[in-house]
């Protein structure tokens, strides 16, 4: 009896231990998983301060490099840009009114702030690192402003044919047109215009003046298609300009008329001269050798 008795306390105690066992692993486990949820937990927030001193750092750099902007057009604000910053393309610099690292409530810090223009002179980056509880958030910002300022088209007009507007019309260098200062006088260029085919002129009736060049890779005719030699004696006129392609004026602004005689050419390479008034059968040439061995090939394209 007193065996059995001390069977089933044996067993009992097993058991007990067997459960203390069980609930011990339980509140291992539970232990182990709470650690680990502070622990997600404090990550988690310190990536948000850090992501939130990141941005901070974008926001004050921006105001840096974009805040003083008065306001205006988007090639203003590009030139402005450029001006400001003073980077060459593929300079870096940090914004110097910037007293980094900054320290930010809960630990936070902006690190560093940095400005980059892009190799190609066309991007500007901002990027901000930002850190907190040992983790670290770097934030890129930025914008395209486009390549150097615009200097306008190489050609007032080109077509592939070209005819009532040479009647009644006046081609001009819109900057010398716009200009009020004296001093500028005789310090624009003279213009082109260009038909890939054709011109055809009304003489007798045209009363058109053209401010620069003339150039046609195909002939240049009267309305009833008869070829025309040049544009003498046409009622399309032209302004004289010097030697480098300046347009003359007088001490009042005005310019002087010049017929639009046909250009020449040099008597041994046969080459057109350069800064002529009117080119006819303009040829188009495919490389530098094409221009020392081709008669055909007599002009550049910068004439």
């Amino acid at each position: 009896m007193k065996k059995r008795q001390r069977n089933n306390e044996g067993v009992a105690l097993i058991s007990v231990l067997i459960l203390a066992v069980f609930v011990a692993v339980i509140v291992g486990v539970m232990a182990s998983r709470t650690v680990q949820d502070n622990t997600h937990t404090i990550n988690y927030v310190a990536a948000i301060r850090a992501t939130e001193a990141s941005t901070a750092g974008l926001e004050l750099g921006s105001d840096q490099v974009f805040g003083a902007f008065p306001g205006g057009t988007y090639l203003e604000f590009s030139e402005f840009l450029v001006d400001s910053t003073g980077l060459e393309p593929g300079q870096s610099f940090e914004p110097p009114d910037l007293d980094l690292p900054i320290q930010l409530g809960g630990g936070a810090t902006i690190e560093s702030v940095t400005v980059t223009r892009s190799a190609n002179g066309q991007d500007f980056l901002i990027e901000s690192t930002g850190t907190s509880g040992g983790v670290s958030i770097t934030a890129v910002s930025g914008g395209r402003v486009g390549g150097e300022p615009f200097q306008g088209f190489g050609y007032a007009v080109l077509a592939n044919n070209i005819n009532c507007i040479m009647c009644h019309a006046w081609f001009d260098n819109v900057d010398r047109v716009n200009n009020t200062d004296s001093d500028n006088y005789g310090t624009y260029d003279r213009i082109k215009i260009a038909s890939l085919e054709s011109l055809l002129v009304r003489v007798g009736s045209a009363d058109s003046n053209l401010a620069g060049t003339y150039y046609t890779r195909g002939v240049i005719t009267d309305k009833s298609g008869n070829p025309l030699s040049d544009l003498e004696d046409s009622d399309v006129t032209g302004r004289e300009f010097d030697a480098d392609g300046k347009l003359i004026e007088d001490s009042f602004g005005n310019m002087t008329p010049h017929e639009l005689a046909l250009t020449g050419t040099d008597a041994q390479t046969g080459l057109y001269d350069s800064n002529g008034y009117l080119y006819t059968d303009y040829p188009v040439c495919l490389s530098e050798s094409h221009y020392l061995h081709s008669r055909r090939c007599r002009a550049k394209p910068s004439l």
